[in-house]
Parts: structure tokens; C-alpha cells; sequence
């Protein structure tokens, strides 16, 4: 064989791989294309859609803005997608596909979803009693002697999706290191919850938002519904015992671990504890446009120092936002305008999978 058919073969087997629809070839960390037969950005390992040598030719690569955009900056990296690497030059190659204009787009999707949470309660379903402002949420003191809500229309719960919730709220433990015994009933009514979710305009929108950063699978009703029950619903261990608790448990419901309360971060919560004569009211800690309390409270024994929760947001609404807000920034804050005004969402995962909290920043 001549040296000029050697190399004339070598580069065509080098085209052929460069267009192998099943090899990663110049394709590492490319956005999410649901007409692609397998994939080669960070996210396949989570839905086992990868290219056979995606593992050889793309692991360890660190040179895709993929669910790293508004990173803290790190020397290491071989390449940033901080806010600032446009200025300092360093941005990896597709910093533009996904990182340009987050905060504007965050901005359009959420306020698409706050104004069409046609769920939401109204000024006439429920109105609240803030009195008295706590300027050092440090000190423990109940300084405002009535409850916090001082009017609630219970026909909200007509609503399928407030029904649902409330039907889970009784399913859990609320200490953690204390096994959870899950039922059948009990998974059953989490099933119910999560279909009637799905057939919100809310969840609806969410995902095609994740599907355009290519953080979910594009399969709405399998593939990412699997994904909400694993990361809302599925059990883990928070006190590195027994399986104790979930996402959905320390969110919206609440947790008490080391003699306080953890998470409680739902306010159709608080108003039935409230109204059950197991919450006290200690006042506000703070209050902001759209619908942000943060607030300090005492809840059946324990105390909670400070807490954040959206006010009449619905429970589609919540889950969508806070779902977004995970799959995109985990471990950091999700900044965006709604309704007019700034919000920050925090989020955390635990176990490296499932939603350790997420909350609103009052």
C-alpha cells in the first residue's frame, strides 16, 4: 500500500466517523437534538442515550457552558461560563448557545407561568394577618398574637390539584432519622397528584423551557414525569440512617431534625397546621413582591428561626418553578424578574440526584 492510498484511507475513515449518527466524533457536548439516534452532552449519562464511545471521546471534558452558566469562576476549568469570561475571554465555545440572556429568559418563562397559574388563589380567597415585623430573626419571640391567616376560602380545595397535595401531606414522618413505612395508598395518591400536575399549562411550559437547555428528556408523559417523582417523591436518608425523607416532605411539608424545624416551605401547609392549633405565628421577617413571606414561626414543639414561602401561588405553580430552577442552577441561586420584580430561588440536591430544598429568598 503507497503512502498516499494509506492516508487517503485514514481520512476517509475519518469522515465516515465525523458523520457516524452513532459516534460522539466532534459531536462532545453539543445541545440537546431529539432527531439525534444517541447523544454526547453531559446529560445522556442521566438518561442512558449515549453514543457507544461517548465515555472514550467526551468524559472528563470540561469544555461546554452545559448546566454551568453563572458558575463560580475556577482556575481549573479549560474554559468558564461565569458572568464575567466574556470580558476576560475565556468563555467555552458554546457559552453563546446556552448562557447568553439567562436572566431574560428565566424572566419570560416565569412570568408565562405566573400569569397563566390559573390555579392561583385571589385577594377575595385568602388574606392574612402579618402584624408584627421581627428585625433579628435570632431571637425567638412570638410577637404577634394572632394567626397569620385571617381568611381562607376552603372551597380551594375543590381544586384537583390542592386536593391532591393535601391527600400526601399525611404520609410522611415529620422526624427525620425515623424510617418512613411508604403504603401502597400512599404512592397512589402521589400518582394521582403527579397526573393532575402534568395537565398543567405550568409543568407543560417548564419542560419545553428544560427541553430547549437540553436539561430533560423531551418524553413529557414517561420520561419526565419519571423524573419529577424521582426528584420530588423518591425516599433518601438525611441523617445517614434510615431512608427518611424526600424532596417533596422537606419543601412542602417540613422536617424536624437536631429539636428544629427543617424546610417547611409550603403555605397550604401552614395554613392547616395553623388551623389545626399545631402552628404559632411569631410575625415577618420580611415581605416582597410577587407573593414572598418570609416569616418565623413555632410548630408543634419546635421552632423555626426563619422560613420563606410563595403565598397563593398553586401547587402546579410551585413545583414547575422550583423544578426549573433545580434542573438549571442546583446548589446556587435562580435570578430572575416576575410580575415585575426581582426573585431568587434557592435550590439544593442531596444524595447528588434527588431535591435536598428549594424556597423563594425573602
Amino acid at each position: 500500500m503507497t503512502k498516499v492510498t494509506a492516508l487517503f484511507l485514514l481520512s476517509l475513515t475519518y469522515v465516515i466517523a465525523q458523520e457516524d449518527p452513532l459516534s460522539c466524533v466532534d459531536r462532545c457536548n453539543i445541545p440537546y437534538n431529539p432527531s439525534d439516534l444517541c447523544h454526547c452532552n453531559t446529560q445522556c449519562t442521566i438518561y442512558s442515550n449515549c453514543c457507544a464511545d461517548y465515555d472514550e471521546l467526551c468524559t472528563g471534558l470540561t469544555s461546554s457552558c452545559i448546566n454551568r452558566c453563572s458558575e463560580n469562576f475556577d482556575r481549573r476549568n479549560e474554559c468558564h461560563c461565569d458572568d464575567l469570561c466574556k470580558d476576560k475571554g475565556n468563555c467555552c465555545p458554546d457559552f453563546d448557545d446556552f448562557c447568553p440572556n439567562v436572566y431574560e429568559q428565566l424572566t419570560e418563562l416565569a412570568n408565562d407561568l405566573y400569569y397563566n397559574d390559573i390555579n392561583a388563589a385571589t385577594q377575595y380567597d385568602v388574606t392574612y394577618d402579618y402584624q408584627t415585623h421581627i428585625p433579628d430573626h435570632n431571637v425567638i419571640e412570638d410577637v404577634s398574637p394572632d394567626n397569620l391567616f385571617k381568611f381562607f376560602n376552603e372551597s380551594l380545595f375543590d381544586i384537583p390539584s390542592y386536593k391532591y397535595m393535601r391527600d400526601i401531606f399525611d404520609n410522611y414522618i415529620r422526624y427525620t432519622g425515623t424510617p418512613e413505612d411508604v403504603t401502597q395508598e400512599e404512592l397512589d395518591e402521589v400518582k394521582i397528584f403527579l397526573d393532575e400536575v402534568m395537565e398543567s399549562y405550568v409543568m407543560k411550559k417548564a419542560h419545553e423551557y428544560l427541553v430547549e437547555k437540553g436539561l430533560v428528556d423531551p418524553d413529557y408523559y414517561v420520561a419526565f414525569r419519571q423524573d419529577l417523582e424521582t426528584i420530588w417523591f423518591e425516599m433518601y436518608t438525611r441523617s445517614s440512617g434510615p431512608i427518611d425523607s424526600s424532596g417533596f416532605e422537606h419543601v412542602f411539608i417540613g422536617e424536624i431534625k437536631n429539636n428544629a424545624v427543617s424546610g417547611f416551605h409550603g403555605w397550604l401547609m401552614f395554613y392547616l397546621e395553623e388551623k389545626a392549633g399545631l402552628v404559632n405565628y411569631h410575625g415577618f421577617t420580611s415581605m416582597k413582591e410577587p407573593d414572598t413571606l418570609g416569616l418565623q414561626f413555632h410548630w408543634d414543639g419546635y421552632n423555626k428561626k426563619i422560613s420563606s414561602i410563595f403565598t397563593n401561588r398553586s401547587p402546579e405553580f410551585e413545583l414547575a418553578i422550583f423544578t426549573v430552577c433545580f434542573k438549571q442552577f442546583p446548589n446556587q441561586l435562580c435570578k430572575f424578574d416576575m410580575a415585575g420584580f426581582p426573585v431568587s430561588i434557592q435550590t439544593w440536591k442531596q444524595n447528588d440526584k434527588y431535591i435536598g430544598s428549594a424556597y423563594v429568598v425573602a
